[in-house]
């Protein structure tokens, strides 16, 4: 990517841009799995400026969406799956996914 004294691409990974922003001291975006996800010697150098919450009005809110294609190999077995996601057994199993001890995933709202 062509340089900026201000501004910088990675067109790699998003690890790398947090390492390259440790080490650059510089600032970077980046997602809740990827900061759980790198070195603890690059979290060593950096700090958290905000974090996103599970507010439906915060900016950094990173919902996920469910979608099951019309042209799937097996819609009923992928039918099947997204309401078991969605079931209060899916559900538990996504609150409880971590990655190095820290949950990763809010569970989804309830509506209605």
């Amino acid at each position: 990517m062509k340089y900026s004294t201000w501004y910088h691409q990675y067109i790699a990974y998003p690890i790398q841009a947090l390492e390259a922003a440790a080490a650059l001291q510089e600032y970077t975006l980046t997602d809740w799995g990827t900061w759980l996800t790198v070195d603890p010697k690059v979290q060593k150098n950096l700090k958290i400026f905000k974090k996103g919450t599970d507010g439906s009005y915060d900016p950094l809110l990173l919902p996920a969406h469910l979608l099951v294609s019309a042209h799937s190999k097996n819609t009923a077995k992928a039918k099947e799956f997204a309401q078991w996601l969605v079931s209060s057994d899916g559900q538990a199993v996504v609150a409880k996914f971590k990655k190095n001890d820290t949950e990763m995933y809010s569970i989804a709202p309830k509506f209605g």
